[in-house]
């Protein structure tokens, strides 16, 4: 009777132990999972942030270049032309960087393990 008692004390024992450290592990698992959430959503906001700023410092470019441009146009056409150009160039600019930005974010949502591999993040002007 003493050989069944410790028996089941043993195993009860060890259920105690295995459930704990079943615990311990999915509790790991759960922080680990969103630690890497937290750093693909910070990674985001910066994309984000790099993003409007880049965009805003081409709009930015593009507003005061217009405005000489219509100031300048009929007096002077060359400085119009040039005002244009830089206009042109600018948003032809940031349309590629938004597309390459996208095309980033693309990759992270289909496959986040490759998206390590990327290019690194810079500023665009």
């Amino acid at each position: 009777m003493q050989l069944c008692a410790f028996l089941v004390g043993c195993w009860e024992q060890m259920s105690l132990a295995v459930w704990v450290v079943g615990r311990a592990v999915r509790a790991r698992r759960e922080h680990e999972t969103r630690a890497v959430r937290q750093v693909l959503t910070d990674e985001r906001l910066r994309i984000a942030r790099d993003l409007h700023d880049g965009v805003a410092h081409s709009l930015s470019l593009i507003t005061v270049q217009a405005s000489v441009a219509l100031h300048v146009g009929d007096e002077r056409s060359g400085e119009a032309r040039s005002a244009l150009t830089v206009i042109e160039d600018t948003s032809r600019e940031a349309a590629r960087e938004l597309r390459r930005m996208l095309g980033l974010l693309r990759a992270v949502d289909d496959d986040p393990q490759d998206a390590a591999q990327l290019e690194p993040w810079g500023r665009w002007w």
